[in-house]
């Protein structure tokens, strides 16, 4: 907003407006006047240059500080190192557009837990109806913080290596992530494996980094690619990895990501791992347990991808407690509600329904899978208990679009070209959805 009125002129008041059209002096005009008296011939005063464009960083509109190394993933694409975004960066989301006026829309960007079934008599939705109406409004109850925190730990079983100090809230994890772009993390250049969730970056960028995206295969994570970019380039601050990746769904080696953690630890770089699908994968999959062995770790959760609470905005960062005070000290407001506190508290101790999720996501998945393969799509490699795919089309086909046409939201592909202006538009990603009546609607919309 401040580059954005810096490169627009100054308005000026309307009457002074009308004062000029009439050759009066505004006193302004008349200071400027005394400061330098006007003889003819004289040039007209020199104005304030304007502000830098809009593209993303404030300092220096030539720099180049969006680019991709290799495109395995992509053959046909060449992302040489230095593409230059020209476009100006924007974080607005548009509506979504139905292309068909006469047919229901099918949202496709919503996850397995984003309805519940508040007909069952599970644990979690007793507990809501329960709650008393004092619990909406009035004090935050800090207790209920502190219990939560207790119950992630339990949750995640690292209650023997990590305290409370080690956790801090958030409003969503993606303001967590706002936080450390703008406030905590140092300035210098971000890489993380491509295409991964497209906004961190981008928020990087927009404060004044540099993000380089690291391609991967359907081999997995590109650690010996990421390891080469560490010694090969300079200045790099921030390692982004997403496990589970967003947008594919795919989890990636332990090993892989320790040998990353290893030589960042060594060259002072920070470490971001977002695990916000990981809810419904083994805890021994997490490396939440790990903050206190290397103070360069940070992880990411949140309860609104799995666990369907995005209203109550209730995300969470697990990281050393130096790290944590370190961002309580540049970061204000970090508590979570006593409603988003109760019922994450609630979902937590709910076993049974986090069987119940786990079975519908692994079957409605294997589904959604065959369906799209029949339908002409490529689906990318993706662990089964993690709600997405990613959709490869036939090269001539805006996919994004040919959903739309049909009245179908998917994943918005639009943050990605803002990281790669040539990135494809055949691929797109879908979140697998819980009613297995929407699957069959798909299917009719896909292939018949």
């Amino acid at each position: 907003l401040l580059w954005r009125r810096r490169a627009e002129p100054r308005r000026t008041g309307r009457l002074q407006h009308r004062r000029r059209e009439r050759g009066a002096r505004t006193p302004h005009h008349a200071a400027s006047q005394r400061a330098q008296p006007r003889r003819a011939g004289n040039p007209q005063p020199r104005r304030r240059a304007a502000g830098p464009p809009l593209t993303g960083t404030p300092h220096d509109e030539e720099r180049s500080f969006l680019y991709i190394v290799g495109s395995p993933l992509y053959p046909r694409l060449q992302w040489p190192r230095t593409t230059l975004m020209k476009q100006p960066l924007s974080l607005f989301m548009k509506s979504f557009v139905a292309g068909e006026p006469n047919l229901p829309v099918l949202n496709l960007d919503t996850c397995t837990s984003d309805y519940f079934d508040y007909t069952s008599p599970n644990f979690f939705i007793k507990t809501c109806t329960d709650l008393n109406f004092q619990n909406l409004v009035g004090v935050r109850q800090s207790t209920l913080e502190d219990t939560l925190k207790q119950e992630i730990l339990t949750f995640l079983q690292i209650k023997s290596r990590l305290t409370p100090d080690n956790i801090i809230f958030g409003f969503g994890s993606y303001s967590i992530l706002e936080r450390l772009a703008s406030k905590v993390l140092p300035r210098g250049t971000m890489i993380g494996e491509f295409p991964q969730f497209p906004y961190f970056p981008l928020e990087y960028t927009l404060v004044g980094g540099t993000y380089l995206g690291v391609s991967f295969d359907d081999a997995g994570l590109p650690a010996n690619k990421i390891l080469e970019t560490i010694a090969d380039t300079q200045d790099i601050k921030v390692i982004y990895i997403n496990n589970p990746n967003n947008p594919t769904g795919q989890t990636w080696s332990r090993l892989k990501i320790l040998e990353i953690l290893e030589e960042a630890m060594r060259k002072n770089i920070f470490v971001i791992i977002d695990e916000v699908y990981a809810d419904l994968l083994p805890v021994t999959e997490s490396f939440a347990g790990l903050v206190n062995d290397y103070e360069n770790l940070v992880i990411v959760r949140s309860f609104s991808k799995i666990f369907g609470l995005q209203n109550l905005r209730v995300g969470y960062m697990i990281a050393h407690p130096s790290f944590i005070q370190k961002y309580q000290t540049l970061c204000n407001w970090n508590e979570v509600t006593n409603i988003g506190a109760l019922s994450a508290t609630a979902l937590l101790k709910d076993a049974a329904y986090r069987n119940d999720l786990e079975k519908t996501c692994a079957e409605n998945k294997k589904t959604l899978i065959k369906i799209c393969g029949e339908a002409g799509y490529t689906v990318s490699p993706t662990h089964p208990l993690v709600p997405l795919l990613w959709l490869r089309a036939p090269e001539n086909q805006n996919a994004q679009e040919y959903f739309r046409l049909r009245n179908m939201k998917v994943g918005n592909n639009v943050p990605y070209t803002m990281l790669v202006e040539n990135f494809p538009q055949n691929y797109c990603r879908i979140r697998v959805p819980n009613d297995f009546q929407i699957i069959e609607e798909i299917q009719t919309r896909l292939c018949e």
